[in-house]
């Protein structure tokens, strides 16, 4: 039927017309041919309000919101049940913000023809509508589809911030409460954006078609809503002086969602025409546009520059200030502009976010801060701009990061060393790292920078960190905490590494879902459909009861058990992995308690023992019943093989009755005393050089060089050098370190097998460093080997080498029976066992013996009283004469002459270091726990019962602080619990110091440790003192060995 005015043919070529126009969006045309429909005289009812909504579309693409509501108003006057008029009226609405009256749209539309979509514009509405209350923005889904597809949906929102006058001329807006990082502050639609990429080298002409475009968009958007024209008239201009700028009321920003009438444009303000200040507004533009990207760089529109990805105009983000350290972070999402908290912001302080990278060097900072028309006045440019200690050497090396040529992990180090010495706090230390953040990039990129300088500078996610609390949240430096926990770098244990990645991920996107839901929360937030999809009511009510009897029934069983709480299936697992990083001391909460402690893992138990009754049975009664496992020996096999520290029954039986003789020969001890004394002095040696520099140390690391030096040159009879003055790096030590580390990762990664199998990952890595250390070894075995032959071939057996390597060939050779050394391989077995065994362990008990002499300084007088005697008695009992002299050569001769008095019986004449050595023992043993399989079930002296295939564990850690071992002091660091009344040293059951294991498995070096521990000790402690780090954090990391987690940073002064 044709409308009044129109034929049918007419009516349906404009019709053709306007789907023409809908496919091209060319709505302006579009809408001249609605109106050509309209005013036609249409008496069609149907044919009338589609014509309406079809217009009211059009105006609200082209910001005509009062246009469109006004038809959207008429095409319902004509038929309130329109589906088209009320879905483009919601839709309107939902643009303004209105997000409840949009639902009641779009509910009539569902009511008239329910369809999905229009079930999701309510759920759609629902979610803005309390996005707009609270301002928790969920941008998961965005984030990890690396930003790109649909732009989330998002409502405008304003926090507690206020606006008002700023410390630094001008307003700016501030916090109104305490914010915690991570959350929304504001949430604005621009007024206009204009987008496009122009060339780097694009000439006027196309800089200003953009900015046209741009600015004609601002000037539309002003001229149809008075409420947009009066928000950007609140805007400075750059011309105005401070105090002729007003401070705007809050309320102008904020907007209640379900008031139509609050401050916007009704269906009668499309007839009112607002009068422009065009000019004002060009100038308003020119100062207060800001380019798409959180972290632009100086491109930008108008006479601030060039624009390369958009520009637009947000009013409330426009009153923030730049900051060079900043609090706040700006992200952009479609047409909104998000700006959440990128650290904790205090009540009162002022807001920020950086206009322009910051993390640059001052100097380039300060040229964009002068393009943007300002010049900064924060903190850190005042601090980096007016140092006059550092402001020459930051000049030099601004320079080199420029030029770019040279090498980054050097000028880090130059900096870092530079900041030591200049006593620069840590809240500075930052600002400098983010001002060379891209020398610290270059460094931890590069595997070869990492290996040359990574000793001498901070771990990556340390820096990171860092730098995080100097400019907050920012993709590189989450990017690189992410990284330097992957390596292990500075990070500390996994529950403070995912706190630090949680932080920054917050601070960096927002309080997203991301950084929010844990696995477990999101597994019981599953509906139990998605477990049983097929299952009926009668079934679940089944299931229900099943697993209802199970749990009675596995607590009923567990009534008398003494240990952390059990689940069915996960046993004790939730506490365990809550308590993983205080194992230790979370076992001597039980063990204190009860002398045995059973915790229940899935499909298996680990009992653990305190009580040296039970103790005893384990490792010596009942010996047999408790091996190493054929668990443990997979594990392990890789780096043990066959040696003594992974066989068990025959295999080990033979090995251990031929160490024995060797560790107990005279010619083993004479040799190893002069290796530790040499390697004592080296390590003395570079201790001097770091009292003259002032330089702090780390002993945990200077003893495992010197540790594995010795062990190496017992073991092997080679000299790898990691003790050298410039402590170099070595591969084979590189490559062992990896290989220990990640044989001991096997235990708590169920993965590895199948890693190994695809040779991926870790197991890759471990492949590759045991070939390096077998190359090696082997490269070893077989060069000794020819040195053998040929010493025997010249007649000069008295050039045969004296280390374990040598005569371990030699028994070999004999084919003494049951030897089983005759291969390179059984060889190799051997000497590596050794180095395991006599490397870590001793160099961490050195560590904790340092740190506890730090934190008991009568401990450390007693004993250099000791050092200082004996210096004294011993020569006259030597008949040798002492060096004199103050002169720097005389102090070398003198540590030199006092180690030599430190032979195996004058180390014996050493009773209190002996006891403060065997003190630090008993707290810190090397090896805290020590596990056993169980091959059949048994009994323990104090009933517990033990199934075959557990694991029995004996906590020499613990048993070291229980008061039912040690008396009311077991916690106390006390040497005098050692000796006698006469002073002479008082032993204890061996199966209550279990440090060196006890019964047929007892440690065969135990004298060797004690001889290499005490060497280094008396010399160190006669000749220095030290004195922890302040705030160095000293804890032990969860390892099979009880290192510690952060290494022991120490100054060192001399005591002579």
């Amino acid at each position: 039927m044709a409308t009044a005015g129109l034929d049918d043919d007419s009516l349906q070529q404009l019709r053709s017309r306007a789907t023409q126009l809908l496919l091209k969006e060319d709505w302006k045309e579009y809408i001249a041919v609605c109106s050509l429909i309209l005013a036609a005289g249409c008496k069609d009812r149907r044919v009338l309000c589609s014509a309406l909504a079809h217009r009211a579309d059009a105006r609200a693409r082209l910001g005509d919101a009062p246009g469109a509501l006004a038809d959207c108003d008429a095409a319902l006057a004509a038929d309130p049940a329109h589906p088209g008029a009320l879905l483009s009226k919601g839709a309107v609405l939902r643009g303004l913000g209105r997000y409840a009256r949009a639902a009641e749209c779009f509910r009539a539309a569902l009511a008239v023809s329910g369809t999905d979509e229009v079930r999701e514009l309510i759920e759609q509405c629902r979610r803005l509508e309390a996005q707009a209350r609270s301002g928790a923005v969920d941008l998961s889904e965005w984030v990890l589809a690396g930003f790109s597809g649909k732009c989330p949906d998002l409502a405008e929102h304003v926090g507690p911030v206020e606006v008002r006058r700023s410390a630094h001329g001008g307003r700016g807006v501030f916090a109104a409460k305490n914010i915690e990082a991570g959350a929304t502050l504001v949430v604005s639609k621009a007024v206009a954006i204009g987008r496009g990429v122009l060339p780097d080298a694009a000439d006027s002409c196309e800089k200003m078609v953009v900015w046209k475009d741009f600015v004609d968009k601002v000037l539309d958007a002003a001229e149809k809503c008075p409420r947009t024209a009066s928000l950007i008239y609140t805007l400075s201009t750059g011309e105005e002086s401070e105090d002729e700028l007003p401070v705007p009321d809050m309320a102008q920003f904020k907007q209640d969602p379900e008031d139509l009438d609050d401050g916007m444009p009704t269906a009668t303000a499309s007839a009112q025409k607002v009068t422009l200040d065009v000019d004002k507004i060009l100038k308003v533009l020119d100062v207060n546009c800001l380019t798409e990207d959180a972290a632009p760089s100086t491109n930008l529109l108008g006479s601030n520059g060039v624009v390369n990805c958009g520009v637009g105009l947000w009013i409330l983000p426009a009153f923030i200030n730049h900051s060079c350290h900043p609090n706040a972070r700006r992200t952009h999402v479609g047409d909104h502009a998000i700006v959440h908290a990128s650290r904790d912001i205090k009540a009162g302080e002022e807001i920020t976010f950086a206009y322009f990278d910051v993390l640059t060097p001052v100097s380039k900072r300060r040229e964009a801060a002068r393009a943007w028309g300002f010049e900064c006045q924060c903190d850190r440019c005042k601090f980096e701009a007016g140092d006059a200690i550092l402001g020459q050497e930051l000049a030099r090396l601004e320079n080199d990061l420029v030029d770019g040529g040279g090498d980054m992990g050097a000028l880090v180090v130059r900096l870092e060393e530079k900041m030591r010495k200049s006593m620069v706090k840590e809240r500075r230390k930052a600002f400098l790292r983010a001002s060379f953040w891209s020398a610290y990039s270059a460094l931890f990129d590069s595997d070869k920078l990492v290996r040359k300088w990574g000793r001498r500078v901070p771990g990556e996610a340390a820096v990171a960190e860092s730098v995080s609390g100097a400019i907050g949240g920012n993709e590189c430096v989450l990017r690189a905490t992410l990284r330097g926990a992957d390596n292990g770098n500075g990070c500390g244990n996994r529950l403070e590494v995912e706190d630090k990645v949680v932080r920054i991920g917050r601070a960096t996107y927002g309080k997203t879902e991301l950084f929010m839901k844990s696995p477990m929360e999101e597994a019981h937030a599953m509906p139990v459909t998605s477990f049983f999809p097929l299952a009926g009511i009668h079934k679940l009510i089944a299931i229900f009861l099943v697993g209802l009897s199970w749990i009675l029934v596995h607590k009923w069983s567990l009534r008398n058990q003494k240990g952390p709480r059990s689940w069915p299936i996960i046993g004790a697992t939730v506490e365990q992995l809550k308590n993983y990083y205080r194992m230790h001391d979370w076992l001597v909460e039980y063990l204190s308690k009860h002398r045995t402690v059973t915790v229940d893992m899935p499909f298996t138990s680990y009992t653990y023992i305190a009580d040296p009754v039970n103790v005893e049975h384990v490792l010596k009664t009942n010996f047999t019943n408790y091996p190493k496992g054929e668990v443990y020996r997979s594990y392990m096999d890789v780096l043990l093989g066959d040696g003594i520290f992974n066989a068990d029954g025959e295999m080990w039986r033979k090995q251990r009755k031929t160490a024995s003789f060797e560790f107990a020969s005279k010619n083993l001890r004479d040799f190893s005393t002069v290796v530790f004394r040499e390697y004592s002095l080296k390590l003395s040696s570079i201790l001097d050089q770091a009292c003259k520099a002032g330089r702090v140390v780390d002993m945990q690391e200077l003893f495992m060089r010197m540790t594995l030096d010795s062990i190496c040159k017992v073991g092997f009879g080679v000299e790898i050098g990691t003790l050298s003055p410039d402590l170099p790096e070595n591969s084979f030590a590189q490559a062992f370190d990896a290989a220990n580390i990640i044989v001991t990762l096997r235990f708590i990664d169920p993965l590895w097998r199948l890693k190994k199998f695809l040779h991926v990952g870790s197991e890759a890595l471990l492949e590759q460093s045991m070939k390096l250390v077998d190359d090696f070894t082997y490269s070893v075995i077989r060069r000794r080997k020819a040195e053998i032959v040929q010493a025997r071939a010249s007649g000069k057996q008295e050039k045969i080498k004296h280390d374990i390597l040598s005569r371990f060939i030699e028994l070999g050779e004999a084919g003494d029976e049951g030897s089983s050394f005759g291969d390179d391989k059984s060889l190799r077995d051997v000497v590596l066992n050794f180095v395991i065994a006599g490397r870590d362990t001793t160099a961490t008990t050195l560590s904790w013996f340092t740190y506890m002499a730090m934190t008991h300084p009568a401990v450390a007088e007693k004993l250099r009283h000791e050092l200082t005697a004996f210096e004294a008695e011993r020569p006259r009992e030597e008949g040798v004469e002492l060096v004199a002299g103050d002169g720097e050569e005389s102090f070398a001769a003198r540590v030199a002459q006092f180690a030599s008095l430190l032979s195996y019986d004058g180390l014996g004449k050493l009773v209190y270091l002996h006891a403060c050595v065997t003190e630090t023992l008993r707290l810190y043993p090397a090896v805290p726990q020590d596990p056993k399989g169980v091959l059949e079930d048994d009994v323990l002296p104090d009933g517990t019962k033990v199934r075959a295939g557990g694991m029995v564990t004996y906590v020499p850690y613990s048993m070291g602080r229980m008061e039912y071992n040690w008396g009311p002091d077991a916690a106390s660091f006390r040497p005098e619990r050692w000796l006698n009344d006469d002073g002479a040293f008082r032993n204890a059951s061996p199966f209550k110091f279990t440090a060196f294991q006890a019964g047929p498995r007892i440690c065969l070096g135990k004298d060797s440790a004690y001889l290499q521990m005490k060497m280094a000790l008396a010399i160190l402690f006669r000749f220095y003192r030290f004195d922890l780090v302040e705030n160095h954090p000293v804890k032990y990391r969860m390892m099979t060995i009880l290192s510690m987690a952060h290494g022991l940073k120490v100054r060192v002064s001399a005591s002579v």
